[in-house]
């Protein structure tokens, strides 16, 4: 669907007055069509590219997934991340937006430093933004550092995280660690070891459910940690470089987090 619309904004490229009308025209309907849509407006404008140029094409294309909002999993709109003030003033993130449509897998590229982590986590409701806003299915969840839902029973029931490493409970087994992500989210114990159980058998380490962390290697933890974060089939899937612990045959797509969500 997205390369639909990807085609027909390459049609328009060329010509950015009817480009932003069509994006306006686009934002209207979706704006009529659903209230939480109101986040259409800024994106009507113009969608700022890596350069800082507004990019007519990716506009129309932005405008065109919120008219059929159902499409889109998550906005984020001019996100900013300050840590410290004055001269220890640290800007880790500077007015980032993009919006994910669902089913769409994207990879977050750059040197280290660049702030990979921090949009991560600020798209992850774990360390919210100084300034911007960020919408999921249409929903506003944080408006710049105040929280608009529960975070913590918005993460259980939408989000999957993994992390650069796999933070796993160290006096809980592996099943354990899959099960309880699930048992803090209102699922009866038998079912969540049973679902844990299935998932880590998918992943390969079946063999080690009643292994503590610190009994298994770090391609195992990580494993682990994948089946936890899918452990409640997650509207959105968040990885910090998952797959830095696992070798090529065990990556991310052979996993399951690309190639099975």
């Amino acid at each position: 669907m997205e390369q639909l619309f990807t085609n027909l904004s390459h049609a328009v490229e060329g010509a950015p007055l009817l480009a932003l009308a069509a994006a306006v025209v686009w934002g209207i309907l979706s704006i009529v069509l659903s209230p939480c849509h109101l986040a259409s407006i800024p994106l009507i404008v113009g969608f700022i590219s890596k350069q800082g140029q507004v990019t007519t094409r990716r506009a129309f294309l932005t405008s065109t997934l919120f008219a059929v909002g159902i499409l889109i999993t998550i906005a984020a709109i001019g996100l900013t991340k300050i840590y410290g003030s004055g001269n220890t003033e640290v800007v880790a993130m500077k007015d980032v937006s993009v919006t994910l449509a669902r089913g769409e897998v994207v990879a977050l590229l750059g040197p280290s430093g660049a702030g990979k982590s921090t949009f991560l986590t600020a798209i992850g409701l774990i360390n919210p933004p100084t300034v911007g806003r960020i919408i999921m299915a249409g929903e506003p969840v944080m408006e710049g550092d105040r929280a608009l839902v529960d975070l913590r029973a918005y993460r259980r029931q939408h989000l999957g995280c993994v992390f650069q490493k796999a933070n796993l409970i160290p006096f809980l087994n592996a099943l354990e660690n899959v099960a309880v992500a699930m048992e803090i989210n209102d699922v009866s114990p038998r079912a969540a070891r049973k679902r844990a159980m299935e998932l880590l058998e998918y992943h390969g380490v079946a063999d080690r459910a009643n292994n503590l962390p610190d009994a298994l290697s770090g391609g195992q933890q990580q494993r682990v940690a994948v089946a936890r974060a899918l452990a409640n089939e997650p509207s959105l899937i968040l990885a910090d470089e998952p797959t830095a612990a696992l070798d090529s045959h065990r990556g991310l797509v052979r996993s399951g987090v690309a190639g099975r969500y």
